[in-house]
């Protein structure tokens, strides 16, 4: 009896190692301290019931996301399935008529993006995104907002100093979280 208890505790320890170790080589994926730089996060979306964020290598092509999805690439043009992926990007699949599928190019939501501690696009971000980051209140949300209205868009991101809430400290601590692309 003794025996058997103590396999069963020395499996346990075992599993629990081995479970441990898993979850902290998922965790590396996504942290900004120590990112794997040939490791890319992607979002499908769309006609799909796969759906979800995927982990595939930096050269990754639209054809392997969708054979990690379990997809048939069959119906969609060759020239898109070699399109090389983008860390941060969603493609969005769109079934057609008959056996056609049509492929949008996008950018993952700025909300989900922060929940994988990726940067958001200041010149799109609702402000309930924004409020979302750390040292960032409703206010500081809809003043950034308001000022990217008002000037037609950020050019850089050291113009959010010019928002009386957020200079010296408040800046250096939130400007990690963001990137820009000009506003169209």
């Amino acid at each position: 009896m003794g025996a058997v208890v103590l396999i069963i505790i020395a499996m346990t320890i075992c599993g629990v190692k081995y479970v441990s170790q898993s979850l902290q080589k998922t965790c590396a994926v996504l942290s900004t301290e120590a990112p794997d730089r040939n490791l890319i996060v992607v979002e499908l979306a769309g006609d799909t019931d796969r759906r979800g964020i995927y982990v595939l290598t930096k050269d990754a092509t639209v054809s392997d996301l969708l054979s990690d999805a379990g997809l048939r690439t069959d119906e969609c043009c060759k020239e898109e399935l070699m399109k090389v992926l983008q860390n941060g990007e969603k493609v969005t699949v769109e079934r057609g008529q008959g056996h056609s599928s049509a492929i949008r190019y996008g950018l993952i939501n700025a909300s989900k993006r922060y929940v994988l501690d990726m940067a958001m696009n200041i010149n799109s971000a609702e402000a309930d995104d924004l409020e979302l980051i750390p040292g960032l209140g409703k206010r500081s949300a809809r003043d950034i907002v308001s000022m990217r209205k008002r000037i037609g868009g950020f050019r850089s991101i050291e113009e959010l100093k010019k928002i009386p809430a957020i200079r010296g400290k408040k800046y250096q601590e939130i400007k990690r979280h963001f990137f820009f692309e000009p506003s169209v």
